[in-house]
Formats: C-alpha cells, sequence, structure tokens
C-alpha cells in the first residue's frame, strides 16, 4: 500500500489579494494547485507546513481551505512563524485533520508546532518533545513522518540558518533514537532541500509564492517559480518524492 503526500508550504496570503515580494501570493497559490490537480490523483493527505498567513487574518486561513477544497483530498497544517494560532484554530472543514497524529496505512505522521510567538527563529518546546516522544512509544505503525515548519538541519544560506529550530541538536537526538522515523519535512526556507542523516531523510519544499536563494550571505530573493513536494511513502518504509514548479514538468 502506498500513501501520496502532498506538501504546500508558506503560502504568505492576506486577507484580500496582495503583492509580496514582488508576488501576487493569491494567484501564485492557485497556479500551485492547478498543477497539482493536473499532476497528482488518489491524493492521501495534503500538509500545509506553516506561513499559511501572512498577516494572521481569519480570510487568508479561509482562503487557504477554500483553495485545498479543490483536491478533494483531507488537509492538516501547522502553524509557522507569520501565523496566528488562536486565528487559525478557530479555521476549519469537513476534509480538515485536527489531530496532530494521523495514522495512513503502514506510517503515522506527527505534526510539531515550533512557531515562536512574536520570532522568526523556531523552538521545540519540552511540551512537544514530550508529545513526540510519547506518540513514537505508543503508535503501532513502523513508519513515521514528521512534519514542523523550521528547518533542522542547515541549509547553507547565513542569514536563513539563524532562524532555524533553536534547540534542533535536542530534538534530532531523539529523532535519531526513534528507528520508526524516516522522514522529516518542513517549510521555512522557501527552496527545496534534500538531505540525509542517520538515515533519515530531511526535505523542505519550495514556497507556493516567492522563493529564496540557495547559498546567500543575506536575504535574496530567487528567480526559481512557486511549486511544491510530492511525497510517496512506500509500504517498506522508503520515501519516493520529488518538486513540481508551476510551468515545469514533474522532477
Amino acid at each position: 500500500m502506498q500513501t501520496t503526500l502532498i506538501q504546500i508550504t508558506d503560502c504568505h496570503l492576506t486577507r484580500s489579494e496582495e503583492v509580496i515580494q514582488r508576488v501576487n501570493t493569491l494567484r501564485s497559490y492557485h497556479s500551485v494547485l492547478d498543477l497539482i490537480k493536473s499532476e497528482i490523483q488518489d491524493i492521501s493527505l495534503v500538509l500545509g507546513t506553516g506561513d499559511i498567513s501572512h498577516d494572521g487574518s481569519k480570510e487568508s486561513y479561509q482562503t487557504f481551505i477554500e483553495g485545498i477544497n479543490r483536491l478533494g483530498a483531507p488537509h492538516c497544517w501547522l502553524p509557522g512563524n507569520h501565523d496566528l494560532v488562536e486565528v487559525m484554530n478557530d479555521q476549519s472543514d469537513s476534509n480538515m485533520l485536527v489531530s496532530r497524529s494521523i495514522s495512513l496505512g503502514n506510517w503515522r505522521i506527527l505534526l510539531l508546532d515550533s512557531h515562536v510567538e512574536n520570532k522568526v527563529y523556531g523552538l521545540v518546546s519540552d511540551t512537544e518533545l514530550s508529545f513526540m516522544e510519547n506518540e513514537l512509544a505508543s503508535c503501532t505503525e513502523p513508519f513515521v513522518l514528521v512534519a514542523l515548519h523550521h528547518h533542522l538541519l542547515p541549509v547553507h544560506s547565513v542569514w536563513m540558518d539563524q532562524l532555524d529550530v533553536k534547540n534542533s541538536s535536542e530534538l534530532l537526538m531523539c529523532l535519531k533514537k526513534a528507528p520508526r522515523v524516516k522522514g522529516v519535512v518542513y517549510g521555512h526556507v522557501h527552496q527545496e532541500t534534500d538531505q540525509t542523516e542517520a538515515g533519515i531523510r530531511f526535505l523542505s519544499s519550495p514556497s507556493s509564492c516567492f522563493q529564496f536563494r540557495p547559498g546567500s550571505l543575506e536575504f535574496e530573493l530567487d528567480d526559481k517559480l512557486p511549486g511544491y513536494r510530492w511525497l510517496k511513502l512506500k509500504a517498506d518504509g522508503s520515501i519516493d518524492t520529488g518538486i513540481s514548479r508551476i510551468n515545469d514538468s514533474r522532477s
């Protein structure tokens, strides 16, 4: 049995149609959704990995949900540094999975909250670490995918790597002690990365709007197009994954 998961991230939607960093984020969001609809069938889960909103408005979250419903699949999300959790938590629909521990075939998907109020960097609190450790100890599925907003491994952009999970070493230690964990996905970096450490794949995705230039010393935009990540979680614990961008064929 294969599980197909779509990661869409860093949409930066607002209460009205706005241009941010030279990109109309609403139009680019719908262009990415159009691409997903044209490429992927039988989606098991759509995962929004934070910065769903740019302004924390109720309308921006409703816009996200209305768009995701075009895909006709269950969906879930977690907060990023731009999100307002109290507003986010008030928004839902019949396709929203509110649990942060989701069973999909041979896989368990765990959603971690790494946002810190009024900060750009991330932190996984003791409460979140305990949640993850308890879920890893009790879940019956043989394989686990962990999702959060902030990145755990360096992406080698000096400015961005100062805005990672500040206690990443503590979280990494927990992950590496758990043989069930086969992958970790995150957003925040507005670029694709695919790294392996201790047998775990660490994956980030392009933003559905503007992109950050890899390997930059300071904040710098890239000219790559918006996109998303697809993941096929295999029954044997392996992960097939790739990036697709608007006007590009699937990688």
